[in-house]
């Protein structure tokens, strides 16, 4: 045994059923991976470990293990593979209390990549103590938990969620939660503040002080730091990629609405708060539109491999799925029909007419794993990203001319706050705002963009199939195949024998007279009823050597059902139907 899983960890404190020790040879790395191996050892109720000081805090149950037989079961850890162990970040969680209830939703890597991870993680979820409720999200990267606080705790249920992502992608960074509060509280916070302030200035200004402020110089030359500041790229993205965009901005536009008070800078006030004003509406529609997602999706079927779903008329298969139950028709990849039996496998997004159904849900058929592909060519800098080197280069030398010819201080602050790069960082900011907001005004539910990546208008748009350019069938014609009956008689046929079935090919034909047909059935395939004594089959051609007349139409990209009585080989008529 090596010397570093020897040597006998140090005890800080002690408590019934609670020990803080000091483990000398762990170096800090691989934190989640040494708190599931002790959490794993028997009678360990709750692991959390300090990386800055080696120190771990154990809660543990003293009648099922003592703290000597602890003691040494730490010890044996092997020390050196966590040590070599890469250092990943927990996956963040937003959560609330509900009671005794904990709610959280957790970032999850790679949800969004396989299928196959959210059913692994919430299987694996569903089968902790206290865990009541687990549900994976594709669309938000993210897993909600519901478990009770006295059953189970946050930390851990996180540490086991991060052994159970995939590995991280070069440049991957995890996508934000369209309910995230800080940006609600970042925007509501600026918006107040300068609001305020301009209240002050006004009130000052309608009841007659002309007097500045205290420390008003001080506050201008703050307030013109805070904007060149802001004004620098390097900086602005700088903090938010290291503070996070709700700190960062709050840590500049604080102290920047404070100064611009007490320095009497009503336009700047007004430019500070028309900014968080823009960011507090988009975030407010945003968090809308999410709400009624959830609201729509509560009580929506489950999307997960392997899940049995029930489905109704009209409903669509979330992913491939194999028939268990039911019969009817589904409308296929290319937007037309196709038959709908036990034991079909449905394509995934397929819409379903007739049933009711039931269905497995497959992932095998329906996802093609994302293996992304390195760029052929560097990304093209945008027209922002050029500006900002030109302006910053720009800024510099007036700034440098300014302070050489006049030497003073002031002028050269005011030289940086005249030529810099922060009306175009607004700029871009708030054309992403606005982006969004048009396409939530036009019904699209934002979740968000991970970071460097706007909305944008595509250049080429991708469609997968023609089902996407299709909302249904409409008939597009009758053509009787003899003089015994008139279209219109041929139609209601038609309808009725369809309508005594279970209506299997959707809202096609019209509403008709249910008593003149009875007797319906469908069976995957074709329809079949009896209309005044007379037995008659609906369904797709069979022979289409025997139908020259349908052979045109399907060339010419119609849907063809034939109508006929059962014991007559030639049909009665043609019904030809088109996308729409």
């Amino acid at each position: 045994m090596s010397l570093m899983t020897a040597e006998r960890p140090e005890v800080l404190h002690t408590l019934p059923g609670r020990l803080r020790l000091h483990l000398p040879n762990w170096s800090g790395q691989g934190k989640q991976n040494l708190e599931i191996q002790i959490h794993q050892i028997t009678g360990v109720r709750h692991v959390q470990a300090t990386p800055a000081t080696g120190n771990v805090l154990v809660n543990f149950d003293p009648g099922r293990i003592s703290e000597q037989t602890l003691l040494h079961e730490i010890q044996q850890l092997d020390l050196t593979s966590i040590n070599t162990e890469k250092t990943h970040s927990s996956p963040p969680a937003v959560s609330h209390k509900q009671g005794r209830t904990v709610r959280a939703r957790i970032a999850v890597r790679g949800l969004d990549r396989d299928p196959q991870v959210a059913t692994r993680i919430t299987t694996h979820l569903k089968n902790q103590p206290g865990v009541h409720v687990a549900k994976a999200n594709e669309l938000t990267g993210r897993v909600l938990i519901e478990f009770d606080e006295h059953e189970a705790d946050l930390d851990d249920l996180i540490a086991q969620i991060a052994q159970l992502e995939l590995p991280e992608l070069p440049g991957e960074d995890r996508p934000a939660f369209p309910l995230d509060p800080k940006p609600l509280i970042q925007s509501a916070t600026r918006t107040l503040g300068a609001t305020l302030g301009l209240s002050l200035l006004s009130f000052r200004r309608l009841t007659g002080f002309s007097e500045p402020l205290p420390g008003a110089s001080i506050a201008l030359q703050t307030s013109s730091i805070i904007s060149i500041l802001q004004g620098i790229p390097p900086i602005r993205y700088g903090l938010r990629r290291l503070l996070g965009r709700t700190a960062a901005d709050l840590l500049l536009n604080i102290p920047g609405i404070i100064s611009l008070t007490l320095a009497g800078s009503p336009i700047g006030l007004a430019v500070t708060g028309s900014e968080s004003l823009r960011l507090l509406t988009e975030v407010q529609a945003r968090r809308s539109a999410w709400r009624r997602h959830e609201e729509r999706i509560e009580h929506a079927p489950s999307a997960q491999p392997d899940e049995v779903i029930s489905l109704e008329r009209g409903e669509r298969t979330p992913l491939a799925a194999k028939v268990l139950e039911g019969t009817g028709t589904a409308i296929g990849r290319d937007g037309m029909p196709q038959p709908v039996f036990v034991g079909k496998l449905l394509p995934p997004g397929a819409r379903l007419y007739g049933g009711p159904f039931v269905v497995r849900l497959r992932h095998e058929e329906s996802f093609n794993a994302f293996k992304p592909q390195p760029r052929p060519a560097p990304v093209t800098p945008s027209l922002f990203e050029r500006y900002h080197r030109i302006i910053g280069l720009a800024s510099l030398a007036y700034a440098g001319i300014s302070g050489l010819l006049t030497f003073s201080f002031t002028s050269t602050l005011t030289a940086l706050l005249l030529v810099n790069a922060r009306t175009a960082a607004i700029g871009v900011d708030n054309a992403e705002l606005g982006t969004s907001a048009r396409v939530l005004r036009a019904g699209v539910t934002v979740v968000g963009t991970r970071t460097h990546r706007a909305l944008r208008l595509p250049s080429l748009l991708l469609f997968d199939s023609a089902r996407l350019l299709s909302d249904r069938l409409e008939i597009a014609g009758i053509i009787p195949l003899n003089d015994a009956y008139e279209p219109a008689e041929l139609l209601a046929m038609a309808s009725g024998t369809a309508s005594a079935a279970g209506s299997p090919w959707g809202g096609i034909f019209r509403a008709t007279d249910k008593g003149t047909a009875t007797d319906g059935h469908f069976d995957g395939r074709t329809a079949r009823a009896v209309l005044e004594g007379t037995h008659f089959v609906l369904g797709p051609v069979e022979d289409w050597a025997s139908l020259p007349e349908a052979a045109s139409l399907r060339q010419s990209g119609h849907y063809v059902l034939v109508l006929k009585q059962e014991q007559e080989e030639r049909p009665e008529a043609l019904s030809r139907f088109a996308r729409i």
